[in-house]
Protein backbone atom coordinates (compact mmCIF):
# COMPACT_ATOMS: atom_id res chain seq x y z
CA UNK A 1 0.00 0.00 0.00
CA UNK A 2 2.77 2.78 0.86
CA UNK A 3 4.34 2.32 -2.84
CA UNK A 4 1.15 2.62 -4.76
CA UNK A 5 0.21 5.38 -2.10
CA UNK A 6 3.56 6.85 -3.16
CA UNK A 7 3.24 5.62 -6.98
CA UNK A 8 0.28 7.52 -7.16
CA UNK A 9 1.31 10.73 -5.39
CA UNK A 10 4.28 10.73 -7.84
CA UNK A 11 1.81 10.92 -10.44
CA UNK A 12 -0.62 13.78 -9.38
CA UNK A 13 2.47 16.01 -7.94
CA UNK A 14 4.15 15.81 -11.33
CA UNK A 15 0.36 17.24 -13.20
CA UNK A 16 -0.23 19.35 -10.42
CA UNK A 17 3.09 20.85 -9.72
CA UNK A 18 4.79 20.75 -13.33
CA UNK A 19 2.49 20.34 -15.64
CA UNK A 20 3.25 17.13 -17.18
CA UNK A 21 1.00 14.06 -17.41
CA UNK A 22 2.73 10.80 -16.13
CA UNK A 23 0.81 7.47 -15.72
CA UNK A 24 1.28 5.92 -12.08
CA UNK A 25 3.25 3.28 -13.88
CA UNK A 26 5.73 5.30 -15.39
CA UNK A 27 7.29 5.94 -12.09
CA UNK A 28 7.41 2.63 -10.71
CA UNK A 29 6.36 -0.18 -12.33
CA UNK A 30 5.09 -3.79 -11.73
CA UNK A 31 7.77 -6.16 -11.87
CA UNK A 32 6.66 -9.69 -13.23
CA UNK A 33 6.21 -12.42 -10.86
CA UNK A 34 5.42 -9.52 -8.60
CA UNK A 35 6.79 -7.13 -6.58
CA UNK A 36 7.84 -3.02 -7.80
CA UNK A 37 11.40 -1.25 -9.21
CA UNK A 38 11.85 2.45 -10.19
CA UNK A 39 10.97 2.53 -14.00
CA UNK A 40 13.97 3.02 -16.73
CA UNK A 41 12.77 6.04 -18.19
CA UNK A 42 9.72 7.99 -17.09
CA UNK A 43 7.39 9.17 -20.18
CA UNK A 44 5.99 12.08 -19.55
CA UNK A 45 3.69 14.34 -21.73
CA UNK A 46 3.59 17.74 -21.87
CA UNK A 47 0.11 19.15 -22.15
CA UNK A 48 -0.23 20.75 -25.86
CA UNK A 49 2.43 18.38 -27.32
CA UNK A 50 1.90 15.60 -29.12
CA UNK A 51 4.27 13.12 -28.52
CA UNK A 52 5.57 11.55 -25.33
CA UNK A 53 9.39 12.72 -24.41
CA UNK A 54 11.25 10.05 -22.02
CA UNK A 55 13.23 11.14 -19.62
CA UNK A 56 16.32 8.78 -19.28
CA UNK A 57 17.24 6.99 -16.31
CA UNK A 58 20.58 8.18 -14.42
CA UNK A 59 23.73 6.45 -16.39
CA UNK A 60 24.65 4.64 -13.45
CA UNK A 61 22.95 3.59 -10.38
CA UNK A 62 24.93 5.31 -6.96
CA UNK A 63 27.81 3.15 -6.13
CA UNK A 64 27.33 0.66 -3.09
CA UNK A 65 30.67 -0.29 -1.99
CA UNK A 66 31.77 -3.93 -2.84
CA UNK A 67 32.67 -5.01 0.38
CA UNK A 68 29.23 -3.76 1.77
CA UNK A 69 26.08 -5.66 1.55
CA UNK A 70 22.84 -3.37 0.55
CA UNK A 71 20.84 -4.24 3.55
CA UNK A 72 17.50 -3.19 4.56
CA UNK A 73 16.40 -1.44 7.95
CA UNK A 74 14.96 -4.11 9.09
CA UNK A 75 17.63 -6.38 8.62
CA UNK A 76 20.06 -3.72 10.20
CA UNK A 77 18.28 -3.50 13.17
CA UNK A 78 18.45 -7.37 13.55
CA UNK A 79 22.26 -7.35 12.99
CA UNK A 80 22.14 -4.57 15.57
CA UNK A 81 20.59 -6.49 17.96
CA UNK A 82 22.72 -9.63 17.55
CA UNK A 83 25.70 -7.00 17.62
CA UNK A 84 24.28 -5.59 21.07
CA UNK A 85 24.23 -9.59 22.47
CA UNK A 86 20.49 -9.30 22.53
CA UNK A 87 19.08 -12.79 22.43
CA UNK A 88 16.68 -12.75 19.56
CA UNK A 89 14.46 -15.54 17.42
CA UNK A 90 13.01 -15.40 14.45
CA UNK A 91 9.11 -14.99 16.49
CA UNK A 92 10.90 -12.28 18.38
CA UNK A 93 11.58 -10.34 14.80
CA UNK A 94 8.06 -10.98 13.55
CA UNK A 95 6.70 -9.77 16.88
CA UNK A 96 8.54 -6.50 17.02
CA UNK A 97 7.32 -5.60 13.24
CA UNK A 98 4.12 -6.76 13.34
CA UNK A 99 3.40 -3.07 14.38
CA UNK A 100 4.85 0.67 12.92
CA UNK A 101 7.97 1.35 14.73
CA UNK A 102 8.67 4.72 13.85
CA UNK A 103 10.29 4.94 10.59
CA UNK A 104 10.02 1.51 10.27
CA UNK A 105 6.35 0.34 9.12
CA UNK A 106 4.80 -2.97 10.04
CA UNK A 107 5.94 -6.09 7.95
CA UNK A 108 4.07 -9.01 7.07
CA UNK A 109 5.18 -12.27 8.50
CA UNK A 110 6.65 -13.62 5.12
CA UNK A 111 8.62 -10.45 4.88
CA UNK A 112 10.63 -10.41 7.87
CA UNK A 113 11.25 -14.45 6.84
CA UNK A 114 12.61 -13.04 3.63
CA UNK A 115 15.00 -10.91 5.27
CA UNK A 116 16.13 -13.25 8.17
CA UNK A 117 16.79 -15.82 5.04
CA UNK A 118 18.93 -13.33 3.20
CA UNK A 119 20.84 -12.43 6.71
CA UNK A 120 21.43 -16.48 6.94
CA UNK A 121 22.02 -16.96 2.72
CA UNK A 122 25.05 -13.69 2.92
CA UNK A 123 26.70 -15.48 5.65
CA UNK A 124 25.94 -12.71 8.36
CA UNK A 125 23.83 -14.82 11.01
CA UNK A 126 23.66 -18.69 12.13
CA UNK A 127 21.04 -19.86 13.93
CA UNK A 128 22.03 -21.62 17.13
CA UNK A 129 20.88 -24.91 18.63
CA UNK A 130 18.76 -22.46 21.17
CA UNK A 131 16.99 -20.95 18.08
CA UNK A 132 18.86 -17.61 18.53
CA UNK A 133 20.46 -15.92 15.39
CA UNK A 134 24.65 -14.86 16.13
CA UNK A 135 27.05 -13.26 14.20
CA UNK A 136 28.28 -15.87 11.15
CA UNK A 137 32.01 -16.37 12.30
CA UNK A 138 34.80 -16.47 8.97
CA UNK A 139 34.39 -20.07 7.65
CA UNK A 140 31.11 -21.36 10.04
CA UNK A 141 28.77 -23.31 7.89
CA UNK A 142 25.17 -21.65 7.08
CA UNK A 143 22.62 -23.48 10.04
Amino acid sequence: KPIQRFRDACSDRMRELKQLDCGKFDVIADCKGGGYHLADHILVTVPGSAQAQPVPAPAAPLAQPADEPVLNPYQKWVLAQVDAGIPLRQRDVIEHFSRDRGALVRRDESSIKRYLKELRDRGMIVTGTDKTFRRAQAGTAKR
